[in-house]
């Protein structure tokens, strides 16, 4: 089974730093491939708005072999349709492909805009920031299946659109992360040394909302907590976040380690109790996934990420809006759990993150696809 795969999500360098784009898409692709799913090309639109001018920025580049970057002339949203469509064609010419598979409704709403005729189904993956698009219903109304990147989209897609049970493709961690979950038994950590050690790990932007966690950890050592957070990340937010830690007098509580290898997590995530990302938006989240199978705890947001594959109350601690209050709270009921109660909880996130490796990820990826090219065998005239 044959794909085009039309998505911005798709970074062509396997280096992985604080500023990099998302790999999560491309990790769940090249586990499908292992079930017979072959990507044909990947397109990747490009806003065509440079001050540096040069000619070659406007022809189309292939990278990787199969990567076209697809230049848009124009501004903001409007792009010469007749130019891009041209392009287009040419790549899709000498293609042959099952399945149009667009990853976030942006690029399924520039590609459906060229009115290119082809006799194969169209698929919609939503993810998070779908949502605050006007165009996602016209989208979901000229595809021919639409599937997401987690249950709270599911749901939500329920709501606005009253789509029913719309399947999840979820993205999976490899085996190697599993660095101290053998049969979901995860050892207490730390707990003679510290109330509650937590850990970040990832970009430091203003939607992770680690401002309102350092906020919490202010209130919580005033209250007499003894506390560590650990944040590894570069970003944006780095230089307020640090002045922040500073200037409320935590920063020899809140540590900043910078970026770190992702080999290098499972360990920390394991010496670590809590993991703490109350992002908003949040599309899935892998960390979470790369945290639980080390036996850390999530403290997470509701509705967003994360949520649906854990639960609040009962194996993961989930806040309704991201304020420091909130948080404080939550990093509150966990430390008053007895240790058995800990060591429970993360025995179970360990055991629930068995469930998302990569392998079983790429297979869901790749049955959904096939059962797509099942379904719409008689619209398009396939055997």
């Amino acid at each position: 089974m044959k794909i085009i795969l039309v998505t911005d999500l798709y970074p062509t360098s396997e280096k992985r730093n604080g500023n990099d784009q998302t790999q999560a898409v491309k990790d769940l692709i090249l586990s499908a491939q292992e079930f017979g799913l072959e990507v044909s090309a990947v397109i990747r639109f490009q806003q065509f708005l440079k001050k540096k001018f040069k000619f070659c920025d406007i022809l189309p580049r292939c990278i990787e072999g199969q990567v076209y970057d697809v230049p848009l002339l124009g501004i903001r949203g409007l792009f010469i349709k007749i130019y891009t469509k041209l392009i287009v064609s040419h790549i899709l010419k000498n293609k042959e492909y099952d399945l149009i598979v667009f990853h976030m409704s942006l690029n399924a709403y520039r590609y459906l805009s060229l009115n290119i005729r082809e006799e194969v189904p169209k698929v919609l993956v939503v993810h998070k920031g779908d949502f605050k698009h006007n165009y996602l219903k016209r989208c979901i109304n000229e595809v021919d299946a639409v599937f997401s990147r987690s249950h709270s989209i599911s749901e939500e897609l329920d709501k606005k659109f009253n789509l029913k049970d719309v399947q999840v493709l979820y993205s999976g961690i490899p085996s190697s992360f599993f660095f101290h979950s053998s049969g979901g038994k995860v050892a207490c950590n730390n707990e003679e040394f510290f109330d509650c050690k937590l850990i970040y790990a990832g970009e430091l932007k203003s939607l992770k909302n680690i401002d309102s966690v350092i906020l919490s950890i202010k209130s919580l050592v005033d209250f007499g907590f003894k506390l560590r957070f650990d944040i590894y990340g570069v970003g944006p937010e780095e230089k307020n976040l640090k002045e922040l830690a500073k200037n409320i007098n935590v920063d020899s509580v809140v540590q900043f380690h910078g970026w770190i290898d992702r080999e290098c997590l499972p360990e920390k995530f394991f010496q670590s109790d809590l993991f703490v990302m109350p992002s908003c938006p949040e599309t899935f989240g892998l960390v979470y996934l790369e945290a639980m199978a080390n036996g850390c705890v999530i403290l997470g947001h509701k509705n967003e990420g994360i949520d649906g594959v854990v639960q609040d109350g009962v194996n993961a601690f989930m806040v309704e809006h991201a304020t420091h209050n909130l948080i404080t709270d939550k990093i509150k009921s966990f430390i008053n759990l007895k240790s058995q109660e800990k060591s429970y909880l993360r025995k179970n996130v360990a055991r629930i993150a068995s469930g998302y490796d990569s392998r079983s990820s790429g297979l869901n990826y790749y049955r959904a696809m096939k059962s797509v090219l099942e379904d719409c065998s008689n619209k398009f005239g396939n055997d």
